[in-house]
C-alpha cells in the first residue's frame, strides 16, 4: 500500500469519525431538549385550550392553539425516538390500552354531532337556515307580513303553492327551483 492510499484512508477514517461525533453532538442535543419542548409546547396547548373552552381573550388564541399543537409534534416524535425501547413495553400493558380506549369512546360523540344544526358559523347563515327551514305561517309575522299575503306573492313569482305548509325550501324544490331562486325572488318580504 502506497502513502497516498494509507493518507486517504486516514482521511476517511477522520470523515467518518467526524460525521459520528457530529451526529452524537446533534442526537445528544435533540435528546437533552425533546422533554422539555414537549412540556413547553404541551402546557402552551393546555393554556390556549382552555381559554378556547371558556371564551377568555381574543381570536389569537386559537391560532396558538392550533399551530403549536402541530409543532408539538416535532418534539413528540423525538421523545418517541428516544424512549423507544421503554415505550414499546409501555405499550405492551393494559392501563395504556385503556387509556386509548377511554381517550377515543370520549372523542367519538363529537363527530355524531349534527353539524347543520350545530351552532357556529355566521350569524347570517343561521338565519337563512331558519328562513328556508320553517313553515310560512311561522315565517310570516316574523318578517311582519300575513301567509296568505306571502303565498300570493310567491304564487305571482312562479312558484307552486300547492302545499303552503311546506317551508320555502320545500316550496322552491316543489317549484323545480331552487333556494337561491326563491331568495332572489324577494318575493316574501317586499312590501
Amino acid at each position: 500500500m502506497s502513502a497516498r492510499d494509507g493518507n486517504m484512508a486516514v482521511e476517511r477514517i477522520t470523515l467518518e469519525r467526524r460525521i459520528r461525533i457530529l451526529g452524537n453532538t446533534v442526537f445528544s442535543t435533540l435528546n437533552k431538549y425533546a422533554t422539555p419542548m414537549i412540556t413547553s409546547f404541551f402546557i402552551v396547548s393546555l393554556v390556549s385550550g382552555l381559554a378556547l373552552f371558556f371564551h377568555i381573550g381574543g381570536q389569537a388564541w386559537q391560532g396558538i392553539h392550533e399551530w403549536l399543537s402541530i409543532v408539538l409534534i416535532f418534539p413528540f416524535a423525538l421523545h418517541l425516538w428516544k424512549n423507544w425501547r421503554p415505550m414499546v413495553t409501555y405499550f405492551r400493558r393494559a392501563p395504556i390500552m385503556i387509556a386509548f380506549v377511554v381517550a377515543t369512546a370520549l372523542s367519538l360523540p363529537f363527530f355524531m354531532v349534527d353539524t347543520h344544526s350545530a351552532a357556529g358559523g355566521p350569524p347570517q347563515s343561521a338565519f337563512a337556515e331558519q328562513v328556508f327551514t320553517n313553515k310560512l305561517a311561522t315565517l310570516a309575522p316574523a318578517l311582519g307580513v300575513a301567509p296568505e299575503t306571502v303565498i300570493k306573492r310567491l304564487e305571482g313569482a312562479g312558484f307552486d303553492m300547492s302545499s303552503p305548509n311546506l317551508p320555502p325550501r320545500g316550496i322552491a324544490r316543489l317549484s323545480n327551483k331552487s333556494s337561491l331562486q326563491l331568495s332572489e325572488a324577494q318575493t316574501i318580504a317586499a312590501p
